[in-house]
């Protein structure tokens, strides 16, 4: 499977393939097969850095890795495509977007963006600017709002060419993640 993920402004591309258990390899000069536990081993592919992770998953939302010989217990809870990521006593959201998936929505928001847009946040957090004000025309990929949450800002950028129709995000506003923040006409 392929994913893009994204944490905060950088996004990664992931590839995770099932793999069987490195000590299992054949030995020079013997012929042994692979006896691998297909669903513990993994190859990851991060980017260009590729890495073998033996994963364990004792509860739900609870995983235990080792990678390159380190040990590393992590609890993920989803909404979606967003997870919520604890690892070593740090939390970080992540946008964790099935490559597949990925073009499906791209053709859709195509179609989609015709008349009115709502801009939502992505995520629950604080607004930390409204760039833009009624009235104003924007391009598409202009900022329009940056929010904050887990210390990281995300801005959230106009899907088309267009007018604000209407804003109802302020500065210093806590908002839940699906809330309208202004309208694009």
């Amino acid at each position: 499977m392929a994913y893009e993920v994204r944490v905060g402004e950088r996004s990664y591309r992931v590839t995770i393939q099932p793999d069987t258990d490195p000590s299992d390899s054949p030995k020079p000069g013997k012929k042994e097969e692979t006896t691998g536990k297909e669903g513990r081993f993994y190859r990851v592919q991060v980017d260009d850095r590729v890495y073998q992770v033996d994963l364990a998953r004792p509860q739900p939302a609870l995983y235990s890795l080792i990678i390159e010989g380190r040990s590393y217990e992590v609890e993920v809870g989803r909404k979606g495509d967003l997870c919520q990521i604890w690892l070593g006593g740090e939390a970080f959201q992540a946008e964790v977007v099935e490559e597949s998936l990925k073009a499906l929505r791209a053709k859709k928001k195509q179609q989609v963006l015709e008349g009115e847009q709502k801009i939502s946040s992505s995520m629950s957090g604080m607004v930390i600017s409204v760039l833009v004000q009624k009235g104003q025309g924007v391009q598409r990929g202009e900022g329009l709002v940056i929010i904050q949450a887990m210390k990281m800002e995300n801005e959230l950028k106009a899907p088309k060419d267009g007018e604000i129709k209407e804003i109802f995000a302020r500065e210093g506003q806590k908002v839940e993640g699906g809330e309208v923040l202004l309208i694009l006409g």
